[in-house]
């Protein structure tokens, strides 16, 4: 995995978050910083790995907290998702260690600095984005697991409709929505037109 963030982001608070995580993330900090010339520029983090590095490593954790969520779906309470990440309090696991040093992490950085997983795909640069949003590592515990869920699914809507490539001005932006499902926005190249899919929770369907 690798770090890479805007320049007013401290590389020696990435770095040690980086020996934080430990050996079993391997954390790469990437020295050259994004400058942005603008009035009050975006401040970020983004978190870069192939989905397959995701997968290999948080799948497993990942699949726990997601089986729980689809559980308490029927539920009015479910949309809750520090409720479904406390029933396994107790459980140490990457995805939850993940959380946990991301949210030590967050207490170091200015509150506008965005934290951010992707993929470094179908742009390097503009990659496949999901901004987190949690602020407890309760509910970013989940936010991550549902994240890696959905990756397959994001990664066959990917192939199926040529995203992978030169067919998008952007990046694709993830959001996750607060029934679990990811919506996946780009900017065709084409019409320059936001384009949108919605990945559901429970199935590899996207719509």
């Amino acid at each position: 995995m690798r770090a890479h963030s805007t320049r007013d982001v401290s590389l020696e608070i990435l770095r040690e978050f980086g020996e934080d995580l430990g050996s079993d993330f391997d954390l790469e900090v990437d020295d050259s910083q994004t400058m942005l010339l603008s009035e009050g520029p975006p401040s970020w983090i983004h978190l870069i790995a192939q989905s397959e590095w995701w997968l290999n490593g948080l799948a497993v954790a990942s699949a726990l907290y997601v089986a729980e969520l689809i559980k308490e779906s029927a539920k009015e309470t479910w949309k809750n998702k520090a409720k479904v990440a406390a029933a396994f309090v107790g459980v140490t696991n990457k995805v939850r260690t993940f959380a946990e040093k991301i949210i030590k992490l967050r207490q170091r950085l200015p509150e506008r600095t965005a934290v951010v997983l992707a993929l470094p795909v179908p742009h390097d640069y503009f990659g496949s984005m999901l901004a987190l949003s949690a602020r407890d590592a309760d509910t970013l515990t989940v936010e991550i697991a549902l994240f890696v869920h959905h990756l397959p699914a994001l990664g066959k809507l990917m192939r199926e409709a040529d995203l992978e490539g030169s067919r998008t001005a952007t990046g694709l932006f993830l959001v996750l929505l607060d029934n679990g499902d990811l919506k996946v926005s780009w900017v065709d190249r084409d019409s320059m037109e936001v384009q949108s899919r919605v990945i559901l929770l429970c199935g590899h369907d996207a719509k």
